[in-house]
């Protein structure tokens, strides 16, 4: 007599799939904390900004650095914030106009779950009532992206200098 196997209802995949999901992510979140530890002379960057071109900008202009990793990108700031909790990154590259939660909001919200993270505003908002609430909120950075080519390497080196 042949045996007949008989598939699972989806439900039950559904459930595997979410528990997967979790763990990888899991997986993800710890292997990053770990390398931080164990390499004590990375820095690790996260970069918050709804547009992908200029997360891929960023991107080319961190590489210029041994020992810089970007360990998350994120697309709004409750992503950002959502990183920046569960990864406590050194520095966090943020716009100030995403989606979801702007990166001032985000910004309050990162200082408060990670505050020794350095926040640098990275945006095309060239303007002193942002940049002094910038100031208030605790960033120690802030960059037009129209000067990032030229800046931003620098201004994340002097922001590590500094305590978080």
């Amino acid at each position: 007599m042949p045996i007949t196997l008989k598939m699972p209802k989806a439900p039950i995949y559904t459930r595997v799939s979410s528990v997967l999901a979790e763990l990888i992510w899991l997986i993800w979140v710890n292997d990053a904390i770990y390398r931080k530890a164990i390499h004590c002379h990375v820095v690790s960057i996260l970069i918050a900004d709804d547009s992908s071109e200029w997360r891929e900008r960023a991107r080319e202009i961190l590489r210029e650095r041994p020992g810089w990793e970007i360990i998350a990108e994120a697309c709004d700031g409750q992503d950002a914030v959502q990183f920046a909790a569960d990864l406590r990154p050194d520095v966090v590259l943020l716009d100030i106009g995403m989606p979801v939660l702007n990166g001032l909001e985000a910004a309050k919200i990162i200082r408060h779950a990670c505050p020794e993270a350095r926040i640098i505003f990275v945006t095309l908002h060239n303007d002193e009532d942002i940049t002094g609430s910038a100031t208030e909120i605790g960033a120690v950075g802030y960059v037009l992206k129209t000067e990032a080519a030229s800046e931003l390497l620098r201004v994340i080196e002097a922001a590590l200098q500094q305590q978080p």
